[in-house]
């Protein structure tokens, strides 16, 4: 899409391509909204407004900047803060629909959006605590009982829905969401990332691929039909040539 001679573009967070990306300017304002003194000096401070719409997907949404400025200069260079209205995000949940064994649970899948808003709004100790509990929802439905996560992990074993292997890793991601709960951790984006790819493996391998892989493998053609065995060759007592 070719940009109108009106519009300026600016480079900003898209979250329709979930990206930095090119954007049409559509409106702006900027105001002046206040002044601060540090170690002697004064400065202003000011607010700029930006409508904003994606040059490849045409998404749109507002972002904020903020600046501090010398008495009577204009905003410029990097601000000194950001906002987006909508939040930034940078990961979507598949819709509904992908997990079809969880139509019946919506509370599991509420609660994993829940986790998104909080991860999108910079809030990683919640989502940390809510991919937890994500986790605990979870185990509770497939062993259909409840019990102390390390209870609930061993059945897991024992009923033969996970390995030994998948016991330490998922014995790892409770104890995370434990330190987010109880002690005071504070998960990066990247932890979060980490937790969030787990999770959603975890739900997918026991809400989604069985449905999905067995709807794929019924359009699948069928093999064609195996050619008959060929007949031995006879050959001759002397084993001169027929």
């Amino acid at each position: 899409m070719e940009a109108p001679e009106a519009l300026k573009i600016k480079r900003a967070h898209c979250n329709g391509c979930l990206g930095l990306r090119k954007q049409f300017i559509l409106g702006e304002t900027k105001w002046r909204s206040g002044s601060v003194v540090a170690a002697g000096y004064e400065f202003e401070y000011h607010r700029c407004l930006f409508a904003l719409k994606c040059c490849g997907c045409d998404h749109f949404n507002i972002k904020e900047e903020g600046y501090f400025t010398d008495i009577g200069e204009e905003p410029s260079g990097d601000p000194e803060y950001e906002n987006y209205y909508p939040s930034k995000m940078f990961r979507k949940l598949p819709g509904r629909s992908s997990f079809h064994s969880l139509r019946k649970h919506a509370h599991i899948y509420d609660l994993l959006e829940e986790v998104i808003h909080a991860y999108h709004g910079e809030h990683y100790r919640l989502a940390g605590m809510g991919l937890r509990s994500v986790l605990d929802y979870v185990l509770t439905d497939i062993l259909e009982g409840d019990k102390g996560f390390q209870e609930k992990i061993d059945w897991m074993v024992e009923k033969g829905h996970i390995s030994q292997r998948d016991k330490s890793t998922l014995a790892k991601f409770i104890e995370i969401g434990n330190a987010a709960v109880h002690r005071g951790f504070a998960p990066s984006q990247e932890d979060v990332d980490i937790l969030l790819d787990y999770a959603m493996t975890f739900l997918r391998n026991f809400y989604d691929f069985d449905a999905s892989l067995a709807e794929i493998h019924g359009r699948v053609p069928p093999s064609a039909p195996k050619l008959p065995k060929l007949p031995k060759s006879r050959t001759p007592s002397d084993g001169s040539a027929a």
